[in-house]
């Protein structure tokens, strides 16, 4: 029984820009691109993820086209030989799931931009998620943001969607998945911060 082996990590600490005058915040277009890239801390704790994963057998990198994102999977793959990177819109930001009662926290936030969010999260989901194919094993890294991998792990979990908000999800933290062939899923880890010192620890 062959198996997929996802590692989900977050983006790293990155600088956050004021939208210009004027401008609403749409969580699920191309104006998220005037968020900056990784501050000095965002690229050390990327340097050091990448240290974490050179064991591993990977076998492709994938990653949110966001400017945090993409810098981050590009510091992993440095000291990765033969890895193959593909970048992808599918692995954006987003809301991926609307709890009752949450609206208020969003702010000017329309139902179009939800309704994309979510349609992107649960696509994410049915690609990367898939049971393996053939009788290789796989194992994979997606550069993605905080939300989504929060969505992606009550997925896995089968638990309420609503769980997606009340968890954290650190700068550089890893969360691993395993599938098999027939589709069942396990959650090894969330969240494991480990290879980062404490005080580099962001959220």
């Amino acid at each position: 029984m062959s198996i997929r082996t996802l590692h989900l990590i977050r983006h790293g600490n990155y600088t956050r820009r004021k939208l210009p005058p004027g401008l609403r915040l749409r969580v699920d277009a191309s104006n998220l691109q005037l968020d900056g890239g990784l501050t000095e801390l965002g690229r050390d704790q990327a340097r050091r993820t990448a240290k974490r994963l050179v064991d591993l057998n990977l076998t492709a990198l994938h990653s949110s086209t966001l400017p945090r994102a993409l810098q981050t999977a590009e510091l992993l793959l440095e000291p990765l030989d033969r890895v193959a990177l593909h970048t992808t819109e599918a692995l954006w930001e987003c809301i991926p799931h609307l709890p009752e009662g949450f609206q208020h926290r969003l702010g000017d936030i329309e139902e179009e931009d939800l309704r994309l969010g979510r349609g992107r999260a649960e696509a994410a989901f049915a690609r990367y998620f898939a049971p393996p194919q053939g009788e290789q094993d796989a194992e994979e890294v997606l550069v993605c943001h905080g939300n989504l991998i929060r969505y992606f792990v009550a997925r896995v979990l089968q638990v309420n969607l609503d769980a997606w908000t009340r968890m954290r999800s650190h700068h550089c933290g890893i969360s691993t998945v395993m599938v098999n062939s027939e589709g069942r899923m396990r959650l090894v880890s969330y969240n494991d911060t480990g290879h980062l010192p404490y005080p580099m620890v962001t959220s």
